[in-house]
This record gives structure tokens, C-alpha cells and sequence, in this order.
């Protein structure tokens, strides 16, 4: 059983569960899907942000991985979904936050190319203007370590780890990633977690797990 962790303020969770709202809302209604094998039917955008407000910074956390290994033998490409990391991206900019990208050992990201096939997606122009935005956008072509971005933590006001099988590979037992977790939940730090990236959460040891106690929301095994 999970230790006796102390109640949050009222306050605490309203914020938080505010914050989780804003984040999430554009992944479980269309923004972006929530699951690896669905399009996208509805679109919410975030508010446009206050221009006496200034922005914060949101780390992607991004799978490296090219390939994954399959039960019975073989390999098949892998890697994150575009849509999943390219919905949220683009909402959360266009809301005024600066993006921070982090990959296992500062690795190049790699897009899953299933998730460049149209059927993801609401129309081929959005398909083709994320495909120029992710050859353009510097940060997923050098990102930040997961041990540098550990390491910067205060900086980012709040998490997102796109789904893809990819995350299986090197993201699921990531010691840097899990402290990650750790640390936004301890400071109240809204999470989003797609498609794939819920299972994350259930890789801690007993009595160290993020978000003991709260309701959360994954794609169905």
C-alpha cells in the first residue's frame, strides 16, 4: 500500500487540476489524439495568454528510439507520434510558452512514420505544415539530455511526454525521467501523459510513485 502522503489546499488542487485541464484538454478532445490508432474529430485551442503574462517554458520529454524489438523475433520502426507531440506544441506556442525538448542521452527525436500516414491527421496541409515545423524546429534536432533536463528542472512550468511505441523502448524505465515525474508531482507541475506514456507511471518501486492517490486517465490495454 501506498504511505500516507499529506492533503494538498483546496487551492493547491484547484490550480492543479486547472493547470492539468489546460494542458490535457487539447489531447483528450482532438487537439491532439489520445490514442496511436485514431484521428483526431474535435479541435480545442488554448486561450491566447494574457500579454502582461509572461511565458514559461513546457519540456517535451521525446523517445529516441528507431526500432523495437517483437515478441517471437524481428524488428519494426518506431519512435514518437508526430501528431502527439506536434498538437500540443503548436497550441501551447501559439498560447505563448517556449518548448523544451529532452531525449534519452540528448538524442535526435524520431518520428514513428506510421504517424505520417494522413489517416492521423484533420487534413494533409496540417500533416504537411508539421512535417516542415519539425525539420525546422531546432530543439527536437538537438534536444536537451534527460540528465541536463533533470537537472534544469525549475525552469519548466509543466511536462509532456507524447505517445508512440518508441516510449516503451527507452523512455519506460529512464531513471532521469522518473525523477522528472517525481518532482512535478511533488510541486503541484501539471503532466501530460499521451497515448502511450501513461505506462510511465507504472514503473516506480512501492511507496514511490507520482500521483498516488489521483485519477488519471490511459488508453485501454
Amino acid at each position: 500500500m501506498e504511505p500516507n502522503r499529506p492533503k494538498r489546499s483546496a487551492v493547491a488542487a484547484s490550480r492543479r487540476a486547472a493547470a492539468l485541464v489546460a494542458l490535457l484538454v487539447p489531447f483528450a478532445l482532438g487537439g491532439a489524439t489520445t490514442s496511436c490508432a485514431s484521428s483526431p474529430s474535435y479541435r480545442i485551442e488554448l486561450p491566447a495568454r494574457p500579454e502582461t503574462r509572461e511565458a514559461g517554458t513546457i519540456l517535451f520529454v521525446l523517445t529516441a528510439a528507431a526500432e523495437q524489438s517483437l515478441r517471437g523475433g524481428g524488428k519494426r520502426a518506431t519512435g514518437y507520434f508526430l501528431n502527439e507531440f506536434y498538437e500540443p506544441y503548436r497550441a501551447l506556442e501559439d498560447a505563448g510558452y517556449h518548448v523544451a525538448v529532452a531525449t534519452p542521452g540528448g538524442r535526435p527525436a524520431v518520428v514513428d512514420p506510421e504517424s505520417l500516414d494522413e489517416k492521423y491527421w484533420s487534413s494533409p496541409a496540417e500533416l504537411e505544415r508539421a512535417r516542415h515545423e519539425r525539420v525546422s524546429l531546432r530543439e527536437l534536432a538537438v534536444p536537451l539530455s534527460l540528465a541536463e533536463a533533470r537537472a534544469r528542472q525549475e525552469e519548466f512550468q509543466g511536462l509532456v511526454v507524447p505517445g508512440g511505441q518508441g516510449v516503451m523502448v527507452d523512455l519506460l524505465d529512464d531513471p532521469d525521467l522518473q525523477a522528472l515525474l517525481i518532482a512535478f508531482d511533488a510541486n503541484d507541475r501539471p503532466v501530460g501523459l499521451v497515448c502511450h506514456a501513461p505506462a510511465l507511471l507504472t514503473r516506480f518501486p512501492e511507496g514511490q510513485r507520482p500521483f498516488a492517490g489521483s485519477r488519471v486517465t490511459s488508453v485501454s490495454a
